[in-house]
């Protein structure tokens, strides 16, 4: 990972939780002070739990409304990992309690739910006008979450302020030579659905098949060859029909398709 920031997206399951907790590890210690935001309190406490697992010393400090603002401020000069919820971090911001200009860094966790409008992307504004050395490294294993709009990363990206994307899909070469060394073993359990699992089961596949064939027929003008049913039993299938149908750029891409299908769209 770049040594003044990246935004790193990898699959599902490759072990993204393993790379923040080596991160946070690296900086416990007071010399540097490090900021965690975007994590819930399930996530901060797995992480706390791993690390005193894992012997560290010094475990990260947890920022929330029950330490006043003298406490946290003496936490801030003290240094360290810590985990501080966004909407306390604006505060003791802009109160100048936080001294950000000694910041080593800000680590962002879920960064597929930062938005240009986020607490987090008002955080990161502020660090990167009151300090330009602290490194900003953002995390995500939800790309799918990433194709969603016009230009989602690229706006992101200027959201993180960061500039070096970094992509570790499975089918990267040296993620799959990784895997290919220590293969799953994979037990498939099947359960045969009930007769009335059946019949309600065939019912909505007709709904489906039923409305999709209705989109096809009103939206001659666009690219309906993905929607079938088969990839209607995907998550993305969603994206993918707003994309197609939705009238979204100019005036004359709305003329494209039938006032009908956005009512299909949206019920």
């Amino acid at each position: 990972m770049d040594e003044m920031g990246a935004f790193v997206v990898m699959g599902r399951g490759l072990g993204l939780q393993a790379i923040l907790y080596r991160l946070v590890e690296l900086h416990c210690d007071t010399n540097h002070l490090i900021f965690l935001l975007n994590t819930s309190k399930e996530e901060e406490q797995l992480l706390l739990h791993e690390l005193a697992v894992r012997g560290v010393p010094r475990l990260p400090t947890v920022i929330n409304n029950e330490r006043d603002a003298q406490e946290r401020a003496e936490l801030y000069l003290i240094g360290g990992v810590l985990l501080v919820t966004a909407r306390i971090l604006i505060v003791d911001l802009l109160s100048e309690r936080v001294p950000i200009e000694y910041a080593t860094g800000i680590l962002v966790s879920n960064a597929h739910r930062v938005t240009e409008v986020s607490n987090v992307a008002f955080i990161l504004r502020i660090v990167r006008q009151r300090n330009k050395r602290a490194f900003i490294k953002a995390l995500s294993d939800e790309a799918p979450a990433l194709t969603n709009g016009f230009g989602r990363i690229e706006k992101l990206m200027r959201s993180l302020y960061v500039r070096n994307l970094q992509l570790w899909p499975r089918f990267h070469m040296a993620v799959n030579e990784e895997l290919h060394q220590a293969p799953p073993q994979v037990d498939e359990l099947s359960v045969a659905l009930s007769g009335h699992d059946q019949t309600l089961q065939r019912a909505l596949l007709e709904a489906v098949d039923s409305t999709l064939r209705e989109l096809r027929d009103v939206s001659k003008a666009v690219d309906t060859s993905q929607l079938t049913v088969e990839n209607a039993l995907f998550r993305s299938f969603d994206t993918i029909v707003r994309m197609q149908l939705e009238p979204v750029g100019t005036p004359a891409w709305a003329r494209r398709i039938s006032i009908t299908a956005p009512k299909l769209i949206h019920p």
